[in-house]
């Protein structure tokens, strides 16, 4: 799950929370955020203080594995019609944009456009199945048992994932 708090279109705040769509979503949402993440470093608690209750947005992680050919004759897809992930590494508008070079790059090359869409796609099909492995894979999806999770606080768990993300970040370079 995710929660959003907005400020007049600038900016956008995200929380991640485990959350499973047989959890029940919290009856404050607001609150839950409140509790979880008041104590952490400025802004955060000034930002999560200063968040109206409409601000507010949940939606869930989605993750489908990343399928080789992603359309048929004349249609492909693009971005995440093509490849959902969850949005750890924020990868999901740049892979968007990288798909729509590809695309472009592919389709200027002429000749037949099924052939040019079907190469589209495996051109991209590596890098983005790698990327969506790596957004499945970081721990902030991880579905820790709650007994387990109590015994690490949200702060360390953070810190965790920040190892784990400059361990991706190292690799990519």
């Amino acid at each position: 799950m995710r929660a959003d708090a907005r400020g007049e279109g600038l900016l956008q705040w995200w929380f991640d929370v485990r959350w499973t769509p047989s959890d029940p979503r919290p009856a404050d949402p607001l609150a839950d955020m409140r509790r979880r993440f008041g104590h952490w470093a400025s802004p955060v608690p000034e930002v999560l203080a200063a968040a109206p209750e409409g601000d507010l947005a949940f939606f869930g992680h989605h993750w489908n594995k990343v399928r080789r050919v992603w359309g048929e004759g004349r249609v492909t897809l693009v971005g995440d019609a093509a490849h959902i992930m969850p949005p750890t590494l924020g990868q999901g508008a740049n892979q968007t944009l990288e798909d729509a070079w590809v695309l472009g790059r592919e389709l200027a090359k002429g000749g037949d456009p099924v052939e040019r869409l079907r190469a589209y796609e495996r051109a991209r099909y590596p890098h983005v199945s790698l990327v969506s492995r790596m957004a499945r894979r970081n721990p902030a999806n991880w579905r820790i048992p709650p007994m387990i999770g109590r015994l690490f606080p949200e702060t360390s768990q953070t810190a965790m994932l920040a190892r784990f993300s400059n361990r991706l970040t190292a690799l990519a370079a």
